[in-house]
């Protein structure tokens, strides 16, 4: 493989890596914010939910520069997104697996926070109508108190 092709493989594998990295954070603080609302520690969530948008806008970073790596490769060799896939396949040997093996980790990895996700989400929904439907029971309550005076 080209010299340029290959430092631009081993960026591809270093970016998967970070990606791969912050999104396994990211899975681990799901469990710890499903704990911080079972136990009713909504400041503490809130928090934690809030620190997610850095982590995003830094994953979204990696993405953009994956995709620009991707995009030089194409370049350099003329070939479609397909037959970067293919090169890699057939010329890149052992770091092309690498990079295989790490994106299909990135995305076993996806699937499971998603999934964490949505759980943490729903129970999220469940808070906020419960505590809703509290406030209206409240507020009616101060309200036949008001009249009652």
């Amino acid at each position: 493989m080209r010299a340029d092709l290959e430092e631009l493989l081993d960026s591809l594998i270093l970016l998967h890596q970070w990606k791969r990295a912050l999104l396994e954070g990211f899975a681990r603080s799901l469990v710890d914010k499903r704990y911080y609302l079972k136990t009713g520690d909504i400041d503490r969530l809130a928090e934690a939910v809030a620190d997610d948008n850095a982590l995003f806008e830094l994953i979204d970073t990696i993405d953009y520069e994956i995709g620009s790596a991707r995009d030089r490769m194409i370049a350099l060799t003329g070939m479609g997104s397909g037959g970067i896939e293919e090169l890699l396949n057939t010329s890149a040997g052992p770091k092309a697996a690498v990079l295989f093996e790490i994106r299909a980790a990135v995305g076993i990895v996806l699937r499971n926070a998603s999934i964490e996700h949505d759980e943490l989400i729903r129970g999220m929904e469940k808070v906020s109508l419960k505590i809703m439907s509290d406030a209206d029971a409240l507020s009616a309550h101060l309200r036949l108190d008001f009249f009652d005076r």
